[in-house]
């Protein structure tokens, strides 16, 4: 029974961490537990998902007065100023439609918040934005999937 509650502590913090840090600080966390990387994947995409909403949402949101969305709306309005004056972005958004794909996908520079951003930076319609962002988010676990292996298969 032990074990159960174990788990659930672990995947908690897990889901936790992925949407406070991001896939890079989920992905440590479930290396430093010895955590299956196949579930913990599954567990990340899906918990990215529901940030994808969330994330999609809050840009549309104009709450002013409440107070957790206001820390929230003040870092996706921050995101997408830095977003809109980089050199990255500049060439993202040359790239169009992919640009939101590439940079939801990229390792430790983009990430869901970035992706949504970016498409409400070139006015993609949601239904479109949910569709890149959600594969960009599916390519970037994969690529953290395979950095995790990586480095498991170099220390044994």
């Amino acid at each position: 029974m032990d074990i159960i509650y174990t788990q659930i502590i672990n995947y908690s913090i897990l889901i936790l961490t992925q949407l406070v840090v991001g896939k890079k600080g989920a992905f440590l966390f479930a290396l430093l537990q010895s955590m299956n990387l196949y579930i913990v994947s599954v567990v990340i995409i899906l918990s990215d998902f529901a940030l994808m909403v969330g994330v999609v949402h809050l840009f549309q949101t104009t709450a002013k007065r409440v107070f957790p969305f206001t820390i929230l709306k003040h870092k996706a309005d921050k995101i997408e100023q830095k977003l809109k004056g980089s050199a990255l972005s500049d060439r993202i958004l040359k790239i169009g439609k992919a640009g939101t794909l590439i940079i939801t996908a990229i390792p430790f520079a983009g990430g869901v918040w970035s992706g949504v951003a970016l498409s409400k930076t070139l006015q993609i319609g949601n239904k479109e934005t949910y569709w890149l962002v959600g594969i960009g988010s599916v390519i970037g676990c994969a690529i953290f999937f395979l950095a995790a292996e990586g480095v498991i298969t170099f220390i044994l």
